[in-house]
């Protein structure tokens, strides 16, 4: 099939639909919410929250447990690689510095997938209504 792979109908309307084709058609839709299928540190539980925040926003859910846990994995990975970095004398350096590389490679193929580097994010479009006030809502609807 020549041309990029199909985006989901949920991607297309989180990033726009340039193309002039209907979203009009049947897809799988992602159900349930993701769960943590092994063992996480605290670097890893941190990003597990932060990438799962808005994953029913961004069609997730329970299918992509698995590699949004190692998504998680490699983050974790990244920052113990990078922690040891700092703090390694020199002869220790490169073999760290290839570590620290791979590991943060490995997340950022993984977090393009789910749009999650900062080029994907420059083209996600979200509808995010601020929690306001339940008064701020009364005054704007009795003043349209």
């Amino acid at each position: 099939m020549p041309g990029p792979p199909k985006q989901p109908k949920k991607f297309k309307e989180l990033h726009g639909n340039p193309g002039k084709k209907s979203l009009q058609y049947n897809e799988a839709e992602a159900t349930g919410d993701p769960e943590i299928l092994g063992p996480l540190n605290d670097d890893g539980i941190e990003h597990w929250d932060l990438v799962t925040r808005h994953a029913k926003d961004w069609g997730m859910g329970r299918i992509d447990s698995h590699a949004l846990y190692s998504l998680c994995r490699w983050w974790e990975e990244y920052r113990k690689a990078d922690r040891l970095l700092s703090s390694a004398c020199p002869a220790e350096r490169r073999g760290l510095m290839i570590d620290t590389t791979a590991a943060f490679k490995s997340w950022s193929t993984l977090s393009a997938k789910f749009g999650m580097t900062p080029s994907d994010r420059t083209k996600l479009v979200m509808d995010i209504k601020e929690q306001g006030d339940s008064l701020d809502d009364l005054l704007k609807k009795a003043n349209s």
